[in-house]
């Protein structure tokens, strides 16, 4: 009782400080939030390394680590799009052409490293860059404002809901305690979330309000189950030990990274309407 009470504490002043900090860096405005972004993504990089490729010694895992990491700034000088995926396709093409000369690797084990190599990118680097095109694009902060609500607030819903009426397991041979009625409830969390951005905010359509909620909430959920998916691969209990009672970057974030592109696109819609 007094280690589940203590890790109560530590998550709970983990999350305050995180709030802290996100609120102050919406106060100090665009510059800040964007260089936060790109931190949170360099550190996402680094835990995600461990996931996808822990069978790898620790060497191989930083040099692919850094590959993620140019491809992000290279993406930043021109776009998150398809300058990217051409990017991420001429990596792997490079890697591709070293291993070839390596007699010891088969055509097999080139072929799942690189299927690897391409989703971590994906990861990592396309996904993230969906949460920067959104602060950079929206003066406002409105939209990235309700992709941190709309992903956090599912997961915190879901998570209380969950544990107080979860009775259904939702898909227990990736993460155990993940249950239906958590699930029903945060995407029933992030609709009422999606109500509140209305009224405070009326001059945005409600309806493409719910549809955000929506798709947010089912994205996001989507997203922890994919992350839980790796870490049940590499069989660790968390991406990290970096923050306190949370865990890693990547947990706490890993709902943002899918439900980033869905509010993108939602806000891409809003915009085309006005």
């Amino acid at each position: 009782m007094i280690l589940k009470n203590s890790n109560l504490l530590a998550r709970t002043i983990s999350a305050l400080v995180l709030i802290g900090i996100v609120w102050l860096l919406f106060h100090l405005g665009h510059g800040p939030l964007k260089i936060f972004v790109i931190a949170v993504t360099f550190l996402l990089q680094f835990e995600a390394k461990n996931l996808f490729f822990y069978h790898l010694n620790k060497k191989s895992q930083l040099i692919l680590f850094s590959l993620a990491a140019l491809t992000t700034m290279l993406g930043l000088q021109f776009s998150f799009h398809l300058s990217s995926i051409l990017m991420m396709l001429a990596i792997i093409t490079a890697v591709f052409s070293s291993l070839r000369h390596f007699p010891e690797f088969s055509s097999a084990e080139i072929a799942h490293f690189l299927n690897q190599f391409l989703v971590y990118l994906v990861y990592t680097v396309w996904l993230p860059g969906y949460c920067y095109l959104i602060v950079d694009k929206d003066p406002s902060l409105f939209w990235f404002s309700f992709l941190l609500f709309i992903s956090l607030g599912t997961d915190t819903i879901a998570f209380f809901i969950g544990k107080k009426w979860g009775k259904t397991p939702l898909l227990p041979q990736i993460s155990p305690k993940k249950t239906a009625e958590g699930a029903l409830g945060g995407l029933v969390g992030a609709l009422i979330i999606g109500i509140i951005f209305y009224i405070v905010s009326p001059q945005y359509p409600i309806l493409i309000l719910i549809l955000g909620s929506i798709l947010g909430s089912i994205f996001s959920q989507a997203g922890d189950l994919f992350e839980s998916l790796l870490k049940r691969q590499a069989n660790v209990k968390d991406s990290s030990q970096l923050i306190p009672g949370h865990g890693g970057v990547l947990d706490r974030i890993d709902g943002i990274l899918f439900a980033g592109p869905v509010i993108y696109w939602i806000m891409l819609i809003y915009e085309s309407l006005v």
